[in-house]
């Protein structure tokens, strides 16, 4: 068994002990376990939470009471079993068992469906056994079916994905058979991996309920506010955080390498990684050097879980709102910081052509930052900015500090420079990734804030500087400071070999604003001008089913033929384990060559056929090479969140007749 924090041992302890019988006779035992609050909610309009606030425990201890006990009036349906739900009727439960053909999702008796209350291991066998309500029969789900091609990846990503909670890539020791972890790469990315996975289990809790999308819910927010809160420093962000010095074991009880925690263990004086942290009574290390796109993960996951969570998960909701409350107030600060500041240029000016540097310590006051003192070098942030053509604006780096400035100029503002340098502070820096995130960031926080009463100073505040900054055509805000106008400044899809990530960057917080975004002014500026005629037409066309159902839930595109697309992508996206092998389409009749790329195809590639990548959705869809690395094998959580998103917009029906369910027969 792995190593794991106590809160993981806690939560799986209830998860397995939950024991399901399709005719809804269970023991006192199986009934305390099973009490998972149920009733669907819409994300984007949840009502207020005027329940009793209770702490955070095991699902089994917030379990609403036996039958004929009494039920507050805030209490919701569940679902105690496949076919039978427990209701609150007249201030008392009572259990009622579904009609023939019917099962219970979030309290409700539907055709043909019933929600999870486990998930199934990787090769069937086990206790976890699916139920086909139509017939009423333990039975084999069909294995075409989108949603069993869900709860496949996240089998595998659940028994062999989470390393400490986190979500890495996998590589393992047994080509072939695929039980024996080896090795977790890419865990440096863990932070927007687990968000993401963390989300996409929101997303299902909300659809359906499923007591077990819940548990693996809390147990992931458990993992990233640790994350949030390890360094001390309020929303500082780690990449990845374990116990100090742990190994961890994967289900055959064999030691798995944690690459970047062995590489970072082997260098002395590394400034991204920190060991010995005292953190709540226990030692951990962490990966720092944290990065703008790992907090679109953990942003999404708060925001959705947020408003999924019910008065039971009252403390978890304080805890998300404390959290997102702590990095909006960094942001609007002007928070001065000791710098090493080297400026990249090309001073045209002066009839030269090379690029220049020039170096200062100095002190700089930027707003929308977080300052990182333990990952100064010589007591100071490194900041190396990048005053050159477009191309090369996005290669400025920062170091000791994390930014998500939407102008890149505003570093500038109080540093004292020679007067023949200071034409650099006319050079536009706009970062549109950067006015997104900003954007999206005060609309969750405000979203949270809103109508709390121990709230209402923060929600005045940030509302206040929400609508002084996000445009467009805002008086007494300057050009270039305004977020929309910034934001529909994204760049295309020039050059080869993209960084497609960083469009990732821009898409994954455009959901969170769009989905909450209820002033009509600025509403209308962001579906319309940004989304509806850059976006949708800019991402359409490259079968990224993950982009597609963010950007169509905010305009509704009719037709939907690019809507309909990335449901077929999602069809095409192969079984797990997804194997990174060798993919050569060039020579096909049908392969057409980018004109300006002789290494990528002219139009995007089906996901079938192209290379396994880490999150799918961050990568080119135009590659149509790769080598075979036959022991890495992607996780799966690219494949859990868009499906749940399609989900969530009613863009995927349910294509199972039944559900997952504990077997004790």
């Amino acid at each position: 068994m792995g190593q794991t924090h106590i809160y993981q041992v806690l939560i799986a302890v209830t998860f397995l002990s939950i024991s399901c019988r399709p005719d809804g006779v269970s023991t006192e035992a199986d009934d305390m376990n099973r009490q998972e609050q149920s009733g669907h909610i819409d994300i984007r309009n949840e009502g207020d939470d005027d329940g009793e606030r209770r702490d955070y425990v095991s699902p089994e201890q917030n379990n609403p009471g036996p039958v004929a006990e009494p039920c507050e009036r805030t209490a919701v349906d569940i679902c105690v079993s496949p076919t039978k739900t427990r209701q609150c009727i007249n201030g008392f439960w009572e259990e009622t068992m579904c009609p023939s053909g019917l099962g219970c999702v979030a309290g409700t008796c539907l055709t043909g469906r019933c929600a999870d209350f486990c998930t199934p291991e990787v090769d069937g066998s086990g206790a976890c056994q699916f139920f086909d309500v139509t017939s009423h029969h333990w039975s084999t789900p069909d294995t075409e079916s989108l949603h069993y091609k869900e709860q496949m990846h996240r089998a595998r990503l659940r028994r062999d994905g989470l390393f400490f909670g986190g979500v890495g890539g996998l590589v393992y020791d047994d080509i072939g058979t695929y039980e024996d972890v080896g090795m977790a790469k890419g865990i440096g990315d863990a932070a927007m991996f687990t968000g993401l996975y963390v989300a996409a289990e929101a997303l299902r809790y909300g659809e359906t309920r499923a007591p077990d999308a819940l548990n693996n819910m809390l147990e992931g927010l458990e993992t990233l506010h640790l994350w949030w809160n390890v360094s001390g420093v309020p929303a500082a962000l780690a990449r990845f955080v374990q116990p100090d010095g742990a190994t961890w074991r994967n289900h055959l009880g064999q030691a798995v390498d944690l690459e970047d925690i062995t590489r970072k263990r082997a260098r002395e004086n590394d400034l991204g990684f920190h060991r010995d942290v005292l953190y709540e009574g226990q030692r951990y290390e962490f990966l720092g050097h944290v990065s703008r796109d790992q907090y679109q993960g953990v942003m999404l996951a708060f925001a959705l879980a947020y408003d999924v969570l019910d008065s039971r998960h009252s403390h978890v909701k304080d805890r998300i709102r404390t959290d997102v409350v702590a990095l909006i107030e960094q942001l609007m600060k002007e928070t001065t910081i000791p710098a090493k500041l080297t400026l990249h240029f090309r001073p045209i000016n002066l009839g030269i052509t090379e690029v220049s540097e020039f170096s200062l310590d100095t002190d700089v006051t930027m707003p929308y930052i977080i300052d990182l003192p333990f990952e100064y070098e010589d007591g100071r942030a490194v900041i190396d900015l990048v005053v050159d053509n477009e191309s090369e604006r996005d290669k400025s780096t920062f170091y000791g500090m994390q930014e998500f400035m939407p102008n890149l100029q505003r570093v500038l503002d109080n540093v004292d420079l020679p007067s023949w340098l200071n034409w650099v502070r006319n050079v536009p820096l706009p970062r549109s990734g950067s006015a997104v995130i900003l954007g999206s960031f005060f609309r969750v926080g405000m979203h949270m804030t809103e109508g709390e009463a121990a709230y209402r100073e923060q929600y005045e505040r940030f509302s206040e500087h929400f609508f002084q900054h996000v445009g467009p055509g805002v008086p007494g805000v300057s050009e270039g400071e305004m977020w929309l106008d910034v934001a529909a400044l994204s760049p295309g899809f020039g050059g080869c070999t993209e960084a497609y990530y960083g469009h990732n960057i821009t898409i994954t917080p455009l959901y969170n604003w769009l989905r909450l975004e209820n002033d009509p002014v600025v509403r209308v500026a962001l579906e319309d001008a940004f989304v509806r005629f850059r976006f949708w037409p800019r991402y359409r066309t490259h079968k990224n089913s993950y982009f597609t159902y963010i950007l169509a839930s905010g305009i509704r595109p009719e037709p939907d033929t690019y809507v309909d697309e990335a449901q077929r992508q999602l069809e095409l996206f192969p079984m797990p384990p997804r194997i990174r092998e060798h993919v050569d389409i060039r020579d096909e009749p049908n392969y057409v060559t980018r004109a300006d790329c002789d290494d990528e195809s002219e139009h995007a590639i089906d996901i079938d056929r192209r290379p396994v990548k880490d999150f799918q959705w961050q990568r080119h869809p135009w590659d149509p090479y790769q080598d075979a690395d036959l022991r890495r094998v992607s996780p799966g959580g690219d494949y859990m969140i868009a499906y749940w998103l399609g989900r969530a917009e009613g863009y995927i029906e349910e294509d199972l007749t039944g559900c997952y369910a504990f077997r004790d027969d």
